[in-house]
């Protein structure tokens, strides 16, 4: 598959995905979240760790799915050396992840033009093959 991106004006060709260009807004989009300075500052102290950053700097980070799957499936909170979260920190961590999941994908700053530039080609091909069936 040969697709054709615009970018600064010329046209960037590639093969299949990913489509670079998209993963370059997905990034932008990504890079507009951070975590309140005070919750930031309770999750080292909590977890004994001079610097909390790299383990909030993926999409997933580790602190996110580690909260959310744990009070899904009906456990408890994560906790660390010097104590656990407790509820109103375990619902605004889940609130600011779940923020930053939709405007990864749907964000006015890259994310919802990343979506398109990466699910049109599957889903025109989708629909394609459904008029096919008709």
């Amino acid at each position: 598959m040969k697709i054709h991106v615009k970018r600064n004006q010329t046209e960037e060709p590639m093969n299949g995905l990913p489509c670079v260009h998209a993963q370059d807004l997905i990034r932008q989009q990504s890079g507009l979240f951070h975590l309140p300075a005070v919750l930031l500052r309770h999750l080292e102290q909590l977890f004994d760790v001079q610097n909390f950053l790299p383990y909030i700097s993926s999409i997933d980070a580790p602190i996110a799915d580690v909260t959310i799957t744990s009070i899904c499936d009906g456990g408890d909170p994560p906790c660390g050396p010097d104590g656990c979260l407790d509820e109103a920190q375990v619902s605004e961590l889940n609130k600011l992840y779940d923020n930053r999941w939709c405007a990864t994908y749907s964000g006015k700053h890259g994310g919802w033009e990343s979506s398109a530039l990466l699910m049109q080609p599957f889903l025109s091909e989708i629909v394609q093959r459904m008029q096919l069936e008709q």
